[in-house]
């Protein structure tokens, strides 16, 4: 959790100071890893995660959009 809380941070600190630069967007998926476990298994399902919580915005912030 610790290093979830670190990227809301990070993001934040981009969204708000900005500056003159570009905009810097990224994402980033989580999982865990059991010991034993298999660690493609783990990045799939963290890349699985990412998505999925990019697609959640992309339908909330289209839903906020005023429609022509």
């Amino acid at each position: 959790a610790a290093i979830l809380d670190r990227l809301d941070q990070v993001r934040e600190r981009l969204r708000f100071e900005r500056g003159n630069g570009p905009l810097i967007a990224f994402s980033a998926g989580h999982s865990y890893l059991r010991a034993g476990g298999n660690p493609d298994d783990a990045l799939h399902a963290a890349d699985e995660a990412m998505y999925r919580e990019k697609a959640t915005k992309q339908r909330a912030q289209f839903q906020r959009s005023p429609r022509s």
